[in-house]
């Protein structure tokens, strides 16, 4: 999974590029604001359907999720790559 501001798709090929990845985030006070996160999953070894969920939470879970979000990968072969972005 890589973290970054933002995925760019190129509408002629389909093809990704990755702009801004970041590990972590550092901020003076608390709360901060980011005006755009983006996700890139990518997944193999896969067999049938395969649930996701993915939450953006603060370390200690004293605040709800920033983000919540559930989707699928189908895997028709396990050596197919699954991605979710």
């Amino acid at each position: 999974m890589i973290v970054a501001d933002q995925i760019y798709i190129d509408p002629q090929t389909g093809m990704k590029t990755i702009l801004g990845i970041f590990t972590a985030l550092q901020s003076a006070s608390f709360s901060a604001t980011l005006p755009y996160v983006a996700l890139y999953l990518a997944m193999t070894n896969g067999r049938g359907k395969i649930p996701v969920k993915i939450r953006l939470i603060d370390v200690d879970e004293e605040h709800d999720p920033i983000m919540d979000a559930e989707g699928e990968l189908e895997f028709q072969d396990p050596r197919a790559v699954g991605e979710l972005d």
